[in-house]
């Protein structure tokens, strides 16, 4: 539930930037997550480590000054997704976010996560429904913000005998 109010408040900001009323309640979201476990203490536990990404998203339109509490965000991420099996939605979400943040903020994580991206998109994955290529929009939208990895961001994934392929040459 949190994720629809943050994604909300996000998408205000985006659209007006300037209304006192979003201002107003963007100051009393992150005063409250302040007092959260997922959005301020570090918790990654189950859900909370699920949460913690998405307040990564949301902090980074809300309060793209504080360097600190966005950069904490990260390290729970980058501490923490392996400590337990985790479903990869998780990462694949991850990586959508540092899609949609901006690039000053995500440029330095994009880095650190380039080698996994790459290794992902280099599989094939089996097709099991007409949406499957998502995640591969998902990966090639990410590493494109990367300068070295411009060439790639009007590619499209195809599909050869039941699979999905995403073409990385130059």
């Amino acid at each position: 539930m949190i994720a629809y109010e943050f994604e909300m408040l996000r998408l205000l900001k985006m659209f007006s930037p300037l209304s006192e009323d979003i201002s107003h309640m963007l100051e009393v979201t992150s005063e409250r997550l302040k007092h959260t476990c997922f959005g301020y203490k570090s918790c990654y536990g189950c859900e909370c480590f699920d949460a913690s990404i998405v307040v990564l998203l949301y902090l980074t339109f809300a309060e793209p000054n504080n360097t600190n509490w966005i950069e904490k965000q990260m390290a729970v991420f980058n501490n923490h997704f392996a400590d337990k099996r985790r479903n990869i939605g998780i990462q694949r979400y991850y990586w959508l976010c540092l899609s949609d943040m901006p690039f000053d903020i995500a440029e330095k994580e994009i880095q650190h996560q380039k080698d996994h991206i790459i290794n992902q998109l280099n599989q094939s994955y089996k097709m099991k429904s007409e949406n499957d290529d998502i995640a591969l929009y998902v990966m090639r939208n990410t590493l494109a913000r990367l300068p070295e990895f411009s060439y790639i961001k009007d590619r499209q994934p195809y599909a050869k005998d039941g699979r999905l392929y995403f073409n990385m040459d130059a």
